[in-house]
């Protein structure tokens, strides 16, 4: 006989899904990394928003997919709790997930899955703008 384990979500997590500050947790988006309000954190914003803009679709709210990304990938880049919500999150992303923003060795690092040019090109101006020795994988 099989067990199967599930594992519980937190009421704060599912509260998360709502708050502003959460909005772009579906694909991977944190804000950790820089002070709020200094001049890197911007840049880093309008990276994320037009991240947002170009892969979350038009008619869906920001929850929803916060909440498929709750319920499908246990709010992890790793784990999948629930294959098929999973794949409805990749569906209506097009499968767009930022897995690290570090600073490592003097450079910003953004490691992502993306198949956008127009993303691509959006971190590449990024790069420009922030520091000459950013490293985008």
């Amino acid at each position: 006989m099989r067990r199967l384990i599930i594992l519980k979500i937190h009421i704060l997590d599912f509260i998360h899904c709502f708050q502003q500050e959460y909005k772009y947790h579906y694909f991977g988006g944190c804000y950790n990394i820089f002070k709020s309000g200094s001049e890197n954190h911007k840049l880093l914003n309008e990276f994320l928003t037009y991240v947002d803009s170009e892969i979350k679709p038009k008619w869906c709210p920001r929850f929803v997919l916060n909440l498929l990304h709750l319920f499908g990938n246990d709010n992890s880049i790793v784990r999948v709790r629930n294959r098929i919500l999973h794949e409805l999150l990749n569906r209506l992303t097009g499968g767009v997930l930022i897995l690290d923003i570090k600073i490592k060795f003097g450079t910003l690092r953004i490691y992502f899955s993306c198949a956008s040019e127009r993303i691509y090109l959006k971190l590449k101006e990024l790069e420009d703008k922030i520091n000459p020795t950013l490293e985008a994988y």
